[in-house]
């Protein structure tokens, strides 16, 4: 039977604005963000070095929601641990339980009430855990449906990482993810966004499958005709910012992007992670 973890910190288990806003809320700050896998073997770079960057990004920034990607178990605990108490966290490894890689999500608990959560893998029997068709590992989508305490507005919020070594897995996962929001079914009026680590670029299949006219996802950096920089930094500082995103934020529903950040700072020194985190802030559209 499946079991998708929902832990809080306190209990460990296991600028551009639209016409159109509501002004009376504060924006919502979503986060994407690859925190590299705790095990890796990177020189200069394991976690024990990082973590606390990592947490302390997350804090400073004080996002409503968050994608983490590459998170195991061990550091999905950290962060909760380390982590204000109002976060709440889902997700499943993406080999079953607790066991691998999750793309957890994180959301303000004091803001927002948990109505549904849910994950599925992006292959051909995408409720089987652990299970892969396209690539050589297995691949994970989890989603949580919350409301607004204040408001009432319904929010989902899907967090994946896609396959790194195929051009037919990421596309098939594209399609994947359009097809399961059918049978997730929101209501009208529901606030959507889909964040992860794509390992493509805007100008790839993929991104071309999701943001379809037909299918309705945007691309927060794109709407706000914000320069393309690369998010993957493989722990070097050095390089030219120039490059391409491969980890976005998407959204559809009544909401305008007002800002978007790619966060290239050090916190004492450290970077991290071989990501840098994409910060996005929204304001929700006034409905008639």
């Amino acid at each position: 039977m499946f079991k998708l973890l929902i832990a809080v910190s306190l209990t460990i288990s296991s600028l551009f604005l639209t016409p159109f806003v509501v002004a009376s809320e504060p924006p919502i700050q979503v986060l994407t963000f690859n925190i590299r896998y705790g095990t890796a073997r990177d020189e200069g770079h394991t976690w024990d070095l990082r973590r606390e960057a990592v947490v302390g990004a997350i804090e400073e920034l004080s996002p409503d929601f968050v994608g983490l990607q590459e998170a195991l178990d061990f550091q999905n605990d950290f962060i909760l641990e380390n982590l204000n108490s109002r976060y709440t966290l889902v997700g499943e490894g993406r080999e079953g339980g607790r066991t691998g890689e999750h793309a957890s999500i994180l959301f303000d608990a004091d803001k927002y009430i948990l109505v549904r959560a849910d994950r599925f893998w992006l292959s051909d029997t995408p409720d089987i855990p652990g299970s892969k068709t396209w690539s050589d590992l297995p691949r994970i989508l989890t989603w949580i449906e919350v409301l607004n305490r204040k408001t009432s507005q319904r929010f989902l919020v899907m967090n994946t990482h896609f396959s790194h070594v195929s051009d037919e897995a990421r596309s098939k996962s594209a399609e994947m993810i359009l097809k399961r929001l059918q049978s997730i079914s929101p209501p009208d009026g529901t606030i959507v966004f889909l964040m992860g680590d794509f390992n493509c670029r805007p100008d790839s299949t993929p991104h071309a499958t999701l943001t379809d006219s037909n299918k309705g996802f945007h691309d927060t950096q794109q709407t706000l005709g914000a320069p393309e920089q690369r998010t993957f930094n493989g722990f070097r500082d050095n390089e030219p910012d120039a490059g391409k995103p491969i980890d976005w934020i998407l959204y559809k529903g009544p909401v305008a992007p007002l800002s978007y950040r790619v966060l290239t700072e050090k916190r004492e020194g450290v970077l991290p992670s071989d990501h840098y985190p994409v910060l996005a802030g929204f304001k929700i559209k006034a409905q008639p």
